[in-house]
């Protein structure tokens, strides 16, 4: 279950710490689309002045 945590420390220290947390959430997952989820949930929690999270994804003909 997700559990929603204040992050504290040093700017470098916060953000070796939702590094961590993207790589643990991304390393069994092959998914594309779920792993783009994830890592948007956990930026969305991360960055607190922020209202909007996405990611767009672009396909051109002949590099899928």
């Amino acid at each position: 279950m997700f559990q929603s945590m204040t992050y504290n420390g040093t700017l470098s220290e916060r953000y070796s710490l939702v590094t961590n947390q993207l790589k643990a959430l991304i390393e069994d997952e092959h998914n594309t689309i779920a792993n783009l989820a994830n890592a948007s949930s956990l930026l969305y929690q991360f960055l607190p002045d922020v209202n909007w999270l996405d990611f767009i994804l672009l396909r051109t003909k002949g590099l899928c």
